[in-house]
């Protein structure tokens, strides 16, 4: 049987569950029903409660659940799992492939059934497109559940449960909500189908006659039927008023297709065509320029219908928005149901967390460790020691040469002075609770991921006993408590993959929705909507961005685009996407918004798809609404009595290109984590110390014949490069871009010079809020006869600005400093001209050159300004606009209030 469109399933599997009951005299208490989420439980419980008799309620089992297997504990099995089959790749490469073989596995399989094509594919066909992958998708399609079933007891005995259940039914059984995609959930149909007391009941699907493509939302449901050997013209339509089996296709088509809905036209948009009758649903489209101003006009729909007095239900994947939507509300004393929490690297103590693993890691560098130790976390747990640490920059290192090792020089100099007893109270700390956790980065062995969160724990809790875990804190030892407990399922790891793993758990964000519908409003993701909509007058769709929600088509994202167009896979941009279901079962509810950011003011693909598969045009309202229009006016920061006492060049650099970066780094402490995927960065580095190495060991003062030039730089690459990257495209890319490295050097070495790399200065500046000590480092300056070259290296893509006007505020910071003698080991190098040597393996080796600004002095004296006009608290520190809102909020500190916070 099959419910009708438009009604609500969980009150009519209760309705009907009640009638059967009383039909043949059996309690609702014998019965067995199935879901296809455990999340459906509270919603068919529900409806139960207010049908059945008092205290009378069915079995009520889930077909799909993730509670006994945690999502660390999945992501460390999997990585165990994909170890044997990809050895030789990093721990972010696994970590990427584990998260694209859960998703494949876990999302896949629910909205269609890529395995059945990829089985009955010949190997032949991918033996052009890297052969590994289908080796990859079949170890992961045929071994992964029986390694889950052997590694993790407690999903083994919980998939026995099921499977005990299945092969023995003894009272009256019902199958609710599954189109049966999934193998195990077909097999128990096929068992119910031949079952005198078993029944399915699937929810509303429509009569589709031609063949569906795996990537068509209901491919499944046709795939289903034809297993069950049942044809759609046998399903018995039920409804709430009546039910009556309607076994003629004329009668079925009266009762239940005479008002076509918006469900319908989306449907219709995989043939190609529209609907010629007027869907039921009222349609508001609405634009805004900005994210930010998405969020503001989000929260303004909900105020405007709460006063209205309707209940409104908000669906959107992105969790920040959420978590602004809702604090927006709460500030306005609204309540909405929504329980959520940023990405965990929004919290401080994430990031003391990792900045301390770091400085562990890296031997206490000097600038890393003053970052650590300046931490706001640090700060509250130890005042005295940042008042110290501003004390030792003040008279120790103003004007002087900076320690490579900070830890190193307190050992030796602490004692020294003028507060001996706090250096040696340091270096006990370090001893009592740093140097276990020391130790073991240090021997660069493995260990169990139990024995590093131990660790870590007891080093974090001798540290700063729970002041790391107060307030949002908690959030951050959930996260590794639950990883804590999940380390089973992890091999063991050395130092840097642990913290990889910590970089990657931090950045995952959690969201958690209430179960319980909220009566007026409401926020939740696609997934839970599709239950949600029968319960609300209005549904505000958001977050309605291109590769979003409704994401394009992604059947297999292990399989490369060429071979899914050999397959004659759909293409992305003619389909709706894995998450279409979600999609279109929030249209059908009787008022519908739908707001979404876009850069400017013309027409989207996703609006002229819309516009395509509905018979009436939408109104696009383009910031612009039926109520008043937003005013977003930015959360701003006011910051008076911080002042920093060493900034660098890459300070004053964020100040200028985001002042609200300027203050999460410098004031509160806060610097951002390094990209997740490094491998260009690693590799551009890496060029670039070769070409050092080469330098020292071949000076240009030296007169050396070509040949024996050569023979080093090609040594040097053969040692630290080819050892690392052993692909022979890459290698050759390699080669050219150092052909030409050698020869601008060659060309070079004709006029004497002296070459200065990875030169660090100082210059003491004196503000109104204080002296200030500018620090940096540059990669090379050449102190030539006619003046002093500064050279920059660049690799990936070189910035626009760079390639067009030959402009870059760093390379200036660092000509002001050689102008004035900021470079002490350069004497007399007036600064004449600024070079970048771009490396990259596309294009190969360039050089750009640009002349000194005449008007560097007076440029460099308005950013002096503007950082005085920062630090006193005559202008505000103001977040930028970004085209994705996650990126342009992307700090919980943005959203605690919308007037001005002064420090």
């Amino acid at each position: 049987m099959m419910s009708a469109k438009g009604e609500n399933l969980f009150a009519l599997t209760a309705h009907w569950v009640v009638l059967q009951s009383q039909r043949l005299g059996v309690p609702v208490s014998e019965w067995e029903v199935y879901v296809p989420y455990a999340r459906c439980i509270s919603f068919l419980q529900r409806e139960f409660l207010t049908q059945a008799p008092l205290g009378t309620l069915p079995k009520v089992y889930p077909l799909i659940e993730t509670h006994p297997i945690s999502s660390e504990t999945r992501l460390g099995l999997m990585l165990s799992f994909l170890t044997p089959v990809l050895p030789r790749l990093s721990l972010e490469h696994r970590i990427s492939m584990a998260q694209d073989a859960l998703e494949l596995w876990e999302e896949s399989l629910i909205y269609n059934t890529p395995w059945n094509k990829l089985n009955e594919i010949q190997e032949g066909i991918f033996s052009q497109y890297h052969g590994a992958t289908l080796h990859v998708l079949r170890y992961i399609s045929e071994c992964w559940p029986d390694f889950v079933k052997k590694k993790n007891p407690t999903y083994n005995a919980y998939l026995e449960h099921i499977l005990d259940r299945q092969k023995s039914l003894k009272g009256p059984t019902l199958l609710v909500g599954s189109q049966g995609t999934l193998p195990s959930t077909r097999k128990l149909m096929k068992q119910l189908n031949t079952w005198h007391q078993g029944w399915i009941m699937f929810p509303y699907g429509p009569n589709l006659k031609y063949p569906l493509c795996p990537s068509h939302p209901f491919y499944g449901f046709q795939t289903t039927l034809l297993e069950l050997e049942v044809a759609y013209e046998e399903l018995v339509i039920i409804s709430r008023d009546s039910f009556m089996a309607l076994s003629s296709r004329e009668n079925w088509s009266r009762n239940a297709l005479y008002l076509p809905d918006a469900q319908d036209a989306f449907l219709s948009s995989y043939e190609g065509t529209c609907l010629t009758h007027t869907p039921k649903n009222t349609f508001q489209y609405i634009s805004v320029s900005t994210p930010l101003e998405e969020a503001h006009q989000v929260a303004e729909c909900l105020i405007a219908y709460y006063k209205a007095g309707q209940s409104v239900l908000c669906v959107t994947p992105d969790s920040v928005l959420a978590q602004g939507v809702s604090t927006l509300l709460n500030h306005e004393e609204i309540p909405i149901k929504w329980q959520g929490s940023l990405s965990l690297i929004h919290h401080s103590s994430a990031h003391f967390i990792l900045a301390l693993w770091q400085c562990v890691q890296k031997k206490w560098p000097f600038f890393s460790t003053l970052d650590c130790v300046k931490h706001n976390v640090w700060r509250l747990r130890y005042p005295v020691l940042f008042q110290w640490i501003c004390f030792l920059e003040d008279q120790y290192f103003r004007g002087n040469g900076l320690p490579e090792n900070l830890l190193e020089w307190l050992k030796r100099h602490g004692q020294h002075t003028h507060y001996p007893g706090i250096a040696a109270r340091i270096i006990e700390i370090y001893h009592i609770h740093l140097q276990p956790l020391s130790s073991m980065i240090e021997s660069l062995q493995g260990y169990p991921l139990e024995t590093w969160l131990q660790t870590l724990m007891r080093t974090l809790q001798g540290l700063l006993k729970d002041t790391l875990w107060q307030e949002t804190g908690v959030e951050i030892k959930g996260a590794l408590d639950a990883l804590m407990h999940s380390s089973c399922a992890y091999e063991e790891m050395h130092g840097v993959d642990v913290e990889a793993l910590l970089t990657h758990l931090f950045n995952t964000r959690t969201v958690s929705f209430s179960e319980h519908p909220c009566s007026v409003l409401h926020m939740c993701g696609p997934r839970e909507a599709r239950m949600l909509v029968p319960y609300y007058d209005v549904c505000i769709m958001t977050s309605l961005y291109e590769g979003g929600w409704p994401r394009p088509i992604t059947s297999n994202p292990l399989l490369p685009p060429s071979l899914q167009e050999s397959l004659n896979f759909p293409l992305s941009s003619w389909q709706i996407g894995l998450a279409s279901r979600d999609f279109f079962a929030c249209l059908v509810a009787p008022n519908i918004v739908m707001i979404r950011a876009k850069e400017n003011g013309e027409a989207s693909r996703f609006l002229s798809r819309l516009q395509a598969v509905l018979p009436r045009p939408i109104s696009e309202s383009f910031k612009s609404s039926f109520y008043s229009p937003v005013a977003c006016s930015k959360p701003s920061i006011l910051c008076s009595g911080v002042t920093p006492k060493v900034l660098s060049v890459s300070d004053m650099v964020l100040l200028n290109t985001n002042p609200y970066g300027f203050f999460l780094k410098r004031i509160l402490g806060i610097s951002p984590l390094p990209s997740f995927q490094q491998d260009v960065y690693r590799l551009g580095i890496s060029c670039h110390r070769v070409l050092a190495h080469w330098m020292r060991r071949c000076p240009p003062t030296t007169s050396l014949p070509e040949s024996v030039l050569r023979f080093h730089l090609m040594q040097l690459v053969e040692e630290m490069l080819f050892s690392q990257w052993d692909n022979r495209i890459t290698q050759t890319q390699i080669l050219r871009c150092f052909e030409g490295m050698f020869q601008y050097e060659l060309k070079c070495r004709q006029h004497f010079f002296t070459s200065f790399l990875e030169i660090r200065g100082s210059q003491e500046v004196r503000t109104s809020f204080g002296p200030v000590t500018l620090v940096a480092q540059a990669d090379r300056i050449d102190h030539r006869i006619e003046g002093g070259i500064i050279i920059d290296y660049k690799t990936g893509t070189l910035p626009k600005h760079i390639q067009e006007n030959g402009t870059s505020t760093q390379v200036w910071w660092w000509a002001w400093l050689l102008q004035n003698g900021g470079f002490h080991s350069i004497r007399h190098a007036s600064p004449k001209a600024v070079q970048w040597l771009h490396v990259s393996l596309s294009s190969g080796f360039r050089c750009l050159e640009s002349e000194i600004d005449m008007t560097l002095s007076q440029n460099i004296q308005t950013q002096w300004e503007e950082l005085e006009a920062y630090i006193l608290g005559k202008k505000a520190y103001t977040p930028l606009e970004s085209p994705n809102f996650t990126d342009g909020i992307s700090r919980r500190l943005e959203w605690s209030t919308l007037t001005d916070i002064v420090i």
